[in-house]
C-alpha cells in the first residue's frame, strides 16, 4: 500500500445525502469562534456530522470531547511514532485490521486479536493507542460509513492480561468511545470469550452507557456472530473469505508505516486551554471528578478494587472490605478529622514530600514515595504524616482505580535519630495493620532507601507488627541506584537522579489536587464507616482489633 489517500469530501454529500454543506459551514464558523480547537478539515467535520446523525449541537459537543481528549489522554493520544520500540513491540503482539468486506447492514468490520500471547511486554495503553491511531487513518481513507462493529477476538487472552487492565484505562477509553469517537457504532463483539469474562465485565461495565451496553455481545462459538457480521465478512481463519489474517495484517502495518507523517502530524491536534472560553478543562473535569468524586462511581470502583486486590477472590474480598470499613470507625488518628485544610494536614505538607510517581515501573507497578523535605525533628508527627499518605492513597485509588501492582518508597535522606525518639508505637501499629489488613492494594514492595546507620532502631519498631509476607517484600536500599531493579531510574524525580519532575513540582500537583476534592474527604468520613451496632454477632472495638494479634490477611505476592 502507498501513502494515504484521503477520502473526497465530494463523495461523502453523494453518498450521504443527509450530509449537507451548509451544516458544515456551520460547524466551521462556530468552531472559528472557539479559539482554543484545532484547524481541521472538512472532511473531519462530515466524520463528525455524520457520527452525530447531521445533528449540530451533538457534532459540536463531539468535536469538544474528542480534541480534548486528544490533549488530557496522553496516555492514547501522545507519541504516535510507528516507529517507536513501543509501537513495534505491540505491533508484534497485537493485530488490528480492517476486513474488507462489509456486513449485509452496510458496516465496516475491524478486527483485533492477540498473536502473542507473552504478558510480558503487553501493555492496555499502547494496545488501545495502536487501535486509535490505526481508527484515524481508515477513517480519513473511507471517509463516512454506515457504521462499525468491531470484533475482539479473546483467543489466547490470559488472566495475565486482565491483571494489566487498570481502571482509569478503561475510564478513559469508554469515556473518548461514547463520547468523542466520531463513528456510527454497531456493535463490540467478544468471539472466543474465556471463562473468566465476568472479570473483565466487572471491571469495564461500571462505565458503560446502557447505549453500548446494549450492542455489546459476547460469543462462545463463532456462528453467533453471523446474523451480526456474515461469515464471508471473515478472515480465512475464521472460515470466512476476507483473505488471510496474516496477509491483511503485513499489509496494513506496512500502509501505517509508510504514513508515519500522518500520524506525527495528527498528534498536533490538540486544544489549547489557556485560550479556552469560561474555565479551562483538566483531566479531572473531563473524567467525572471536578471538585469532588460521583458517588455512583466510587461505589462501583471500590469493590472493584477490593476484588482486584484480592486476585477476585472473593472471600478474601469480603474480608479485607469489612477490615477496611472497620478501620476507618476505631482508628480515629487516621480517619477521624479529615479536613484538608486543618493545621495538622497543612503542618505535615509542609514536612513531606508525599505523591504518587508520575510513571509506574517497568513491571507495571505503581510508586508510593514519602521523604522529608523539613529535616527539623521538632515539626515531625509520624501520625499525620501517615494520615497524609493515606489521603494520597485514597486520593490515587479514586482517580486511577486499581493496578497490577504497588510499591511504597520512603527516601530516608535527612532523617535524624531525633525522627525516631518521636516516633510512636501506636501510629506503627495501627498503619502497618491497615496495610497488610485493610488497604486495596497489591503490595510487591515496601522500600526504604538512603537508609540511615540506626536503621536497625527502626526496624525494631516494625517489625513486631510485620508478618512473613511484608517482610519479605522488605527492601533496605543504601542509595537509590540499588533500587533500580525494582524502581526504574526512568520513574524517579530528576532531583533523585532520574528523569521525572522534580519532588516539588510533582508534590505540588499531589496537595492542589487534594485540596480541591476536600469536600469528598469531610463526607466520606461521615459515610465510611461501620455500625457496630447492627454487625451480626459481637461488635468489634479498637481493643479487639489492636489489643491483641489479628488475622492478618496474606498478602499476595506473584
Amino acid at each position: 500500500m502507498e501513502k494515504l489517500q484521503i477520502a473526497d469530501v465530494e463523495n461523502e454529500y453523494t453518498k450521504f445525502p443527509e450530509l449537507k454543506r451548509e451544516d458544515v459551514q456551520k460547524i466551521r464558523e462556530w468552531m472559528e469562534k472557539q479559539p482554543h480547537l484545532p484547524k481541521i478539515s472538512d472532511l473531519e467535520i462530515v466524520l463528525f456530522l455524520h457520527s452525530n446523525y447531521s445533528r449540530i449541537e451533538p457534532t459540536k459537543q463531539t468535536i469538544d470531547a474528542n480534541y480534548t481528549c486528544r490533549t488530557h489522554v496522553p496516555e492514547f493520544f501522545a507519541k504516535w511514532d510507528y516507529l517507536s520500540s513501543e509501537f513495534k513491540t505491540i505491533m508484534d503482539l497485537v493485530t488490528i485490521v480492517p476486513l474488507a468486506i462489509p456486513t449485509e447492514d452496510s458496516c465496516k468490520v475491524v478486527y483485533g486479536r492477540l498473536i502473542n500471547t507473552d504478558v510480558t511486554e503487553f501493555t492496555f495503553e499502547y494496545t488501545l493507542k495502536f487501535l486509535l491511531s490505526s481508527a484515524d487513518l481508515i477513517q480519513r481513507e473511507h471517509g463516512a460509513v454506515y457504521g462499525y462493529r468491531f470484533i475482539i477476538d479473546m483467543e489466547g487472552v490470559t488472566m495475565g492480561h486482565v491483571t494489566k487492565l487498570t481502571i482509569s484505562i478503561v475510564k478513559k477509553f469508554l469515556h473518548y468511545l461514547q463520547e468523542a469517537m466520531p463513528v456510527r457504532l454497531k456493535g463490540i463483539h467478544l468471539i472466543n470469550v474465556v471463562p473468566f469474562i465476568d472479570k473483565i465485565m466487572m471491571l469495564v461495565k461500571p462505565f458503560m452507557k446502557k447505549e453500548l451496553v446494549d450492542i455489546l455481545h459476547l460469543h462462545s462459538a463463532i456462528n453467533s456472530i453471523y446474523p451480526f457480521v456474515q461469515k464471508q465478512c471473515l478472515t480465512g481463519e475464521l472460515g470466512g473469505n476476507a483473505g488471510s489474517l496474516f496477509d491483511i495484517r503485513d499489509e496494513i502495518n506496512q500502509h501505517l508505516l509508510d504514513n508515519r507523517d500522518f500520524f506525527l502530524e495528527e498528534e498536533k491536534k490538540r486544544v489549547v486551554e489557556e485560550r479556552r472560553p469560561g474555565k479551562p478543562k483538566d483531566s479531572g473535569s473531563i473524567f467525572g471528578m471536578e471538585g469532588n468524586f460521583k458517588k455512583l462511581d466510587i461505589d462501583y470502583l471500590e469493590l472493584i478494587l477490593f476484588l482486584v486486590s484480592n486476585y477476585f477472590k472473593m472471600e478474601a474480598a469480603k474480608q479485607t472490605i469489612d477490615c477496611y470499613y472497620t478501620c476507618r470507625t476505631h482508628v480515629p488518628m487516621y480517619f477521624a478529622n479529615r479536613d484538608m485544610l486543618s493545621p495538622g494536614t497543612k503542618k505535615a505538607m509542609d514536612t513531606i514530600y508525599g505523591l504518587a510517581l508520575q510513571k509506574q515501573t517497568h513491571e507495571g507497578y505503581v510508586v508510593f514515595y514519602g521523604a522529608l523535605k523539613d529535616f527539623n525533628p521538632s515539626n515531625f508527627d509520624l501520625a499525620e504524616l501517615l494520615k497524609l499518605m493515606i489521603y494520597i492513597f485514597d486520593l490515587h485509588f479514586m482517580e486511577h482505580g486499581s493496578a497490577k501492582g504497588y510499591r511504597i518508597v520512603i527516601d530516608m535522606d535527612g532523617v535524624l535519630f531525633g525522627h525516631v525518639a518521636r516516633l510512636g508505637v501506636l501510629p506503627i501499629k495501627h498503619f502497618l495493620y491497615y496495610l497488610q489488613e485493610a488497604m486495596p492494594i497489591r503490595l510487591k514492595g515496601l522500600h526504604f532507601t538512603n537508609i540511615v546507620t540506626f536503621m536497625d532502631t527502626i526496624l525494631a519498631l516494625l517489625k513486631p507488627f510485620m508478618k512473613k509476607e511484608l517482610l519479605d517484600v522488605l527492601f533496605l536500599h543504601t542509595s537509590n541506584e540499588q533500587m533500580y531493579p525494582y524502581v526504574d531510574k526512568e520513574c524517579l524525580p530528576k532531583d533523585r537522579g532520574g528523569y521525572c519532575e522534580s519532588r516539588e513540582v510533582q508534590t505540588k500537583k499531589c496537595y492542589e489536587r487534594l485540596l480541591e476534592v476536600k469536600d469528598y474527604f469531610l463526607e466520606e468520613e461521615k459515610t465510611r464507616r461501620v455500625d457496630e451496632g447492627k454487625r451480626p454477632g459481637k461488635p468489634k472495638t479498637a481493643g479487639e482489633l489492636f489489643g491483641v494479634e489479628g488475622n492478618f490477611r496474606k498478602l499476595d505476592i506473584d
